[in-house]
């Protein structure tokens, strides 16, 4: 029980990295597409 538990708060937590992760990516394609943002 207590295994499990702690692999659904690892699967969790691969999911939220996962998800900023694509953030980022998308914060670094915009950087790329868009030079006249400043921030």
């Amino acid at each position: 029980m207590l295994a499990q538990h702690s692999a659904h708060i690892f699967r969790n937590a691969a999911k939220i990295h996962s998800r900023s992760h694509q953030q980022d990516f998308n914060v670094t394609r915009l950087f790329k597409n868009g030079p006249q943002i400043t921030a």
